[in-house]
Order: structure tokens, then C-alpha cells, then sequence
């Protein structure tokens, strides 16, 4: 485990969840959401092994904000979804 790094400047973080049928309710809330509120959105889907690596491609057209998939160590940023 990599040590605490406190040099770095605190990060505020909204995490968003749905059940595998919230698509449709994450839709106009990723649209709505603002370009600059400093927020990192972390947003969880519960979908089954099958169908996993999907839900950042289906968001990002509708969104105004950068979407991307989350990998091992991604860094979080503000102004984007992950």
C-alpha cells in the first residue's frame, strides 16, 4: 500500500448509484449536471459480470462532463465521471 500523500489538496467526490434498471434515472441527471462544480462524480452501477465495462459509453454522449471507465489507481478529477 502506497503511503498518505497529504501534500494533496482535499477533493470533494458525489458518489451516484443505481440498480441495474436506473439507467433511465441516471440519464437526465448525468445531463444535468454542471461543467464547473468542482466535483469528482464517481457513478455504480449493479449490473450482472456479464455486462460490465458498458455504462461510461452509454453516459458520455448525454453528459457535459469528460466520462471515462475507472481502472486500478485511476486518479480522480475534478469536472469528470468516472
Amino acid at each position: 500500500m502506497s503511503p498518505v500523500r497529504w501534500d494533496l489538496a482535499p477533493q470533494r467526490i458525489a458518489g451516484i448509484g443505481a440498480s441495474a434498471g436506473g439507467l433511465d434515472a441516471l440519464k437526465p441527471l448525468i445531463a444535468g449536471l454542471p461543467r464547473d462544480s468542482g466535483l469528482s462524480f464517481v457513478v455504480l452501477q449493479h449490473l450482472p459480470p456479464t455486462q460490465t465495462g458498458t455504462l461510461a459509453a452509454l453516459l458520455a454522449p448525454l453528459s457535459p462532463l469528460p466520462v471515462c471507465d475507472a481502472g486500478r489507481r485511476h486518479r480522480l478529477e475534478p469536472n469528470t465521471i468516472v
